[in-house]
C-alpha cells in the first residue's frame, strides 16, 4: 500500500492562482518574489496563457528562462509570449520589481526553475543596455525555413533596435549540390 504526500500550502496556493485568472493577473504585484518563478512554470507548462502573458510583462527579474520549458512547448503561447515582449521595449513605465533584461529560449537546465532565487548568478555577464532585451537562443536552420522560423526571425527583425539576438549555437543544414 502507497501513501501520497499530500500538496504543500505553496501548491495549493498555485493551483487556485491558476484556477482564478483574472484575479491572479490582478494580484500578480502582490504575490511574494519567491512564488513568482514556480507560478510562472505552472502557467505556462497548463497552458494559461492570459496569466503566462501578464507574467511576462510584470516580471521581477532580469532573466526569463523559458527554453528549458520547451518540452511543453505550444505555439499559441510562445506567439503570445513574443507579443508581450513586443510591449516591453517601448513602454514607458519599468515594472515595480524589475525588468527583464534577458530571455534565454535555449533548451538547457536551469537552476532558476528549481528554487534558486539569487538570479545573480544565472543571469549572464553581458550588460545589455535599459533598452535592449537580450534574447538567447540556439538556432537550427534547414534549406527551407519553417513557419515558426519565418515568424522568430521576421519579429527580431522588426525589433531589431529594442532586440539583441544571441545565438549560442547556429547550425546551417543546405541541400548538397552534388546530389
Amino acid at each position: 500500500m502507497s501513501t501520497q504526500t499530500p500538496p504543500t500550502l505553496e501548491e495549493l496556493a498555485r493551483k487556485a492562482l491558476l484556477r482564478n485568472q483574472a484575479f491572479t493577473i490582478s494580484v500578480l504585484e502582490d504575490i511574494p518574489i519567491m512564488f513568482i518563478p514556480e507560478l510562472f512554470k505552472d502557467a505556462f507548462i497548463g497552458r494559461f496563457t492570459s496569466i503566462v502573458k501578464a507574467m511576462v510583462a510584470a516580471w521581477p527579474f532580469p532573466y526569463l528562462p523559458v527554453g528549458s520549458l520547451i518540452k511543453t512547448f505550444n505555439l499559441r503561447i510562445f506567439e503570445d509570449l513574443l507579443d508581450e515582449l513586443d510591449v516591453l521595449p517601448t513602454e514607458d513605465m519599468p515594472p515595480k520589481r524589475g525588468k527583464l533584461q534577458e530571455l534565454d529560449f535555449r533548451n538547457v537546465r536551469h537552476a532558476f526553475w528549481t528554487g534558486a532565487i539569487s538570479l545573480g548568478r544565472h543571469h549572464s555577464a553581458v550588460t545589455v543596455s535599459e533598452k535592449r532585451l537580450k534574447v538567447k537562443t540556439d538556432l537550427y536552420f534547414k534549406y527551407e525555413l519553417d513557419e515558426d522560423e519565418i515568424d522568430f526571425l521576421e519579429w527580431v527583425q522588426q525589433f531589431k533596435d529594442s532586440i539583441l539576438l544571441c545565438c549560442v549555437y547556429l547550425k546551417i543544414v543546405s541541400l548538397s549540390l552534388d546530389d
